[in-house]
């Protein structure tokens, strides 16, 4: 199944997301998000193709990057960045 995700701006002073790449993916497949002042990143909610939503770890976490492998129950929707003090919906 492909997937695609979609970004929404985010509030000042928050870290912020460009755009994510691949877009559409695949399971398994590593995707990026670009951004600004993603370093202190914890996880990331998607959402599953059960209709509910799960954790995913990041692989790697920088100030303009957070790398994740797509989950084989992941679907099509919203990634949001979560960190110790925001959520940004992606």
């Amino acid at each position: 199944e492909t997937l695609y995700y979609s970004l929404t701006s985010t509030g000042s002073n928050l870290p912020s997301v460009t755009y994510i790449s691949p877009n559409p993916t695949n399971v398994g497949n590593s995707v990026y998000i670009y951004g600004q002042n993603l370093s202190t990143t914890n996880y990331l909610i998607y959402n599953t193709n059960a209709g509910s939503t799960s954790l995913i770890y990041p692989t790697n976490v920088a100030n303009s990057l957070i790398q994740f492998v797509v989950p084989s129950n992941a679907a099509t929707g919203t990634l949001t960045v979560v960190g110790p003090n925001y959520h940004v919906i992606t």
